[in-house]
């Protein structure tokens, strides 16, 4: 689960899941390692995803881009509960004819929820969604008085 008030999540490339990260030996077991996730999830049929998610951080608010290609509107179910926005859904594939068979099957398929928390600045009653070209927007207002605002002296 995300933290929305404070998400600054580090570069790509200075995050390794490796305890070799820092030597010329983690580099080239991260290189040859690079992909086996996806190869292996890619031989048998997905029973799940999590959908890759952008946060983007600016004064008004907080405003997350979810990639869900091949994922109906109807299919997304978007909730916030005790300070916790999920988004949950389904992407399904159509099954092959009697006489056909699957060659290949790549795509990610299933059953799939992101949760972020939502901090004390953001408002989770004025949350906006749109759903265009594959990418469920998500614009979550700061609140009034979290709001920077300038002081005139008098």
């Amino acid at each position: 689960m995300a933290y929305l008030t404070h998400f600054a999540p580090l570069p790509t490339a200075h995050f390794r899941s490796t305890p070799f990260a820092a030597s010329p030996f983690g580099a080239l077991v991260d290189h040859l390692f690079q992909g086996a996730a996806e190869q292996a999830a890619a031989s048998e049929p997905s029973t799940g995803f999590s959908p890759r998610t952008d946060v983007i951080n600016s004064e008004k608010g907080v405003t997350l881009n979810m990639e869900l290609p091949g994922v109906p509107r109807a299919n997304i179910s978007l909730s916030v509960e005790n300070g916790v926005l999920t988004v949950s859904g389904e992407k399904s594939a159509s099954v092959p004819a009697e006489k056909e068979s699957w060659g290949a099957r790549e795509r990610l398929l299933g059953k799939f929820s992101r949760s972020f928390r939502l901090g004390e600045e953001l408002d989770g009653e004025s949350i906006a969604a749109r759903h265009a070209e594959g990418v469920l927007t998500l614009t979550i207002a700061r609140k009034q008085q979290s709001l920077p605002r300038k002081i005139e002296i008098q």
